[in-house]
């Protein structure tokens, strides 16, 4: 089956504006039916997991956004198993 990951981001902005632009951007990608998500562990090769849509949760805290700042968490859906982020063909 599916693995489960979840992840957690700190956004921050400039201003208040800009913090608003930059977590819908963020829901943006949260929410897209499909995507890829490419996980670099200290000192080791990076692995990329094909996802899909997850399902956010936005913290709110007025001293974090008087400092433009907001935690969004999600959880998604992703294949069993992950791959490399370079396709190699294969000869033939």
């Amino acid at each position: 089956g599916n693995r489960t990951l979840t992840l957690q981001a700190l956004v921050v902005a400039s201003s208040r504006a800009g913090l608003s632009v930059a977590v819908d951007a963020l829901l943006a990608q949260i929410y897209a039916p499909s995507n890829t998500l490419v996980w670099s562990p200290d000192r080791g090769l990076p692995i990329t997991f094909d996802t899909f849509r997850g399902q956010p949760t936005v913290g709110w805290s007025t001293p974090m956004e008087n400092a433009f700042a907001q935690t969004v968490r999600w959880t998604l859906q992703a294949l069993p198993f992950g791959r490399s982020p370079v396709r190699t063909p294969l000869a033939g």
